[in-house]
C-alpha cells in the first residue's frame, strides 16, 4: 500500500505540473486568439470564421484541465455542511464513500470520453483543418487526470495521511 502511496502521489504531483503548463498554454493561446477574432471582426470588418472553433477546443480543453488541477490541489467544490449533518463516528465513511463513487463516475466518465473520441476523431471542422478529436481528446484525458488524483485522495484518505503533498 505504501509503494503505490508514493506512486500514486508523484503521479499526482506530476500530473498537476503537467495540467499547470497546459492551462498556461493553452489559456494564453484561447486569449490570444479571441483578441485576434475581435480586432478583426469590429476593427477591420473581416471576421476570422476559424477563430470561434478554434477557440472552443481551447476553452473545452481548458476546462477539463482547470477542473483536474482544482481536484490534485484540493481545492474544488466541496459541500462540507453536508458532512457537517452526520455525526463525526461516520466522517471516515462518508468520505470514504465519496471518494469510491467519485473515482467510479470518473472511471466511466474515461471510458466514455475515450469512445466519444473515438467516433470523432474521423471528422474533421469545417474552418479549420484539424480532426474534431482533439476538442473530444479533452474529455478522457481531463477525467484521466482527475481519476488519479481522486484515487491520491482515496489512499491518503485510506492511510490516515493528511500531509499535504509535494509539489514537484
Amino acid at each position: 500500500m505504501n509503494t503505490a502511496f508514493h506512486l500514486l502521489e508523484t503521479l499526482s504531483v506530476k500530473l498537476n505540473r503537467l495540467s499547470e503548463i497546459l492551462l498556461g498554454i493553452i489559456g494564453s493561446v484561447l486569449i490570444l486568439i479571441v483578441s485576434i477574432g475581435i480586432i478583426f471582426r469590429y476593427i477591420f470588418r473581416l471576421p476570422l470564421t476559424w477563430s470561434y472553433e478554434l477557440s472552443v477546443v481551447c476553452f473545452i480543453w481548458v476546462s477539463f484541465q482547470g477542473a483536474a488541477y482544482a481536484l490534485g490541489k484540493g481545492s474544488h467544490v466541496s459541500f462540507d455542511f453536508l458532512l457537517k449533518l452526520f455525526p463525526k463516528a461516520y466522517y471516515f465513511r462518508i468520505e470514504t464513500i465519496k471518494y469510491l463513487l467519485l473515482s467510479v463516475i470518473l472511471f466511466v466518465g474515461c471510458m466514455f470520453g475515450t469512445f466519444v473520441f473515438l467516433n470523432m476523431a474521423p471528422q474533421r471542422y469545417q474552418t479549420i483543418p484539424i480532426s474534431l478529436g482533439w476538442l473530444y481528446l479533452a474529455l478522457p484525458v481531463g477525467f484521466l487526470f482527475m481519476l488519479i488524483h481522486t484515487l491520491y485522495h482515496l489512499v491518503r484518505h485510506l492511510n490516515g495521511n493528511q500531509t499535504t503533498k509535494k509539489e514537484g
